[in-house]
């Protein structure tokens, strides 16, 4: 006897089986995280993020050294960004330094290894930290 199942999609089944993609979602206002909104409200009327990171890595290169102009674009890449297990390639803004020999991912919460490895592992590392000083400064202040 041939019997026709009806599709799991028809009726809105969704695996639970583990992929490394998530399923996109809008975020809601409520969903937003404490530091997301205060990141935010600090940069308003302020340089973008990403911004901001661009001019703290060129003083960092200059500090060092090096022509952050002449960088090839994957170089500036690696040099302003950070991998994350789940979230994948993130810019340095979202780590959470608050504990230097612990740092999270300011996203999904995980543990980040941070090192001074690879060939601009102790500038992307100087990056960090000097965002993360300009951040807590201007919430102290």
């Amino acid at each position: 006897m041939n019997c026709l199942l009806p599709s799991p999609i028809a009726y809105g089944y969704k695996s639970n089986a583990m992929s490394t993609y998530y399923e996109g979602r809008r975020i809601d206002q409520g969903e937003r995280s404490r530091s997301d909104i205060l990141i935010l409200d600090k940069m308003v009327g302020r340089l973008s993020p990403d911004q901001l990171l661009s001019q703290k890595a060129e003083q960092q290169c200059v500090m060092a050294g090096i022509n952050y102009k002449g960088l090839e674009p994957i170089q500036r890449l690696f040099l302003t960004h950070y991998r994350c297990p789940m979230c994948k390639l993130l810019p340095l803004y979202y780590l959470n330094l608050a504990h230097p020999k612990r740092v999270r991912c300011n996203k999904c919460g995980n543990l980040i290894t941070f090192t001074n490895a690879g060939k601009y592992g102790r500038l992307r590392k100087k990056i960090a930290f000097t965002l993360w000083m300009g951040e807590v400064g201007a919430h102290v202040s």
